[in-house]
């Protein structure tokens, strides 16, 4: 029921939802936050269950521009890869007072997450995946809420109309795919 969409309204919010928290990032500055958006275990449970089963499609669709998202130990490569080039090419040749024969520019010019659309994210899933669609729709359809709780005690709500939600195992998939 939950795979098709056909659960009551009331119980959606536990899908949809998030809820918004924030570490430290220095233990100098109180005003330097992290924010961290945890969905339920509901979603992190479905979430979970769809990535394992739609795996092996996902790594299809996105290949060959993808070796991390969907691959058993993909992410892990491509840190080792690099890891191993930057050693052999840099620090091993600097050690020896030599130039290096590459360079490694790494950029994180935009927060991904933050900058997908989900009317892309349901078409790509309707062209590609149409029995993901419902779930995917009752997901990312119509904007979820970020509950928060300010300084106060007192609970706030956010809606999140666009972007895709961190913490839910889907999520890098289907910025991926986007």
């Amino acid at each position: 029921l939950v795979f098709r969409a056909i659960i009551p309204p009331n119980i959606t919010p536990f899908f949809i939802d998030t809820y918004l928290f924030c570490l430290h990032k220095d233990d100098n500055d109180p005003s330097k936050l992290r924010p961290i958006s945890i969905p339920s275990a509901l979603r992190r449970i479905i979430g979970n269950h769809i990535s394992t089963r739609y795996n092996h499609l996902f790594a299809h669709h996105l290949f060959p521009y993808n070796y991390a998202v969907s691959i058993a130990n993909g992410m892990d490569f491509v840190i080792k890869s690099i890891q191993l080039g930057v050693e052999k090419y840099i620090i091993t040749l600097q050690a020896n007072n030599q130039l290096p024969s590459r360079a490694l520019v790494s950029l994180d010019l935009v927060n991904m997450f933050n900058n997908i659309s989900r009317e892309k994210l349901l078409e790509i899933i309707a062209t590609n995946f149409p029995d993901l669609l419902p779930l995917a729709t009752m997901l990312y359809g119509d904007a979820g809420s970020v509950h928060f709780k300010w300084e106060d005690g007192t609970w706030m709500l956010l809606p999140m109309k666009e972007k895709v939600n961190q913490g839910c195992p889907l999520s890098s998939i289907f910025a991926a795919l986007v």
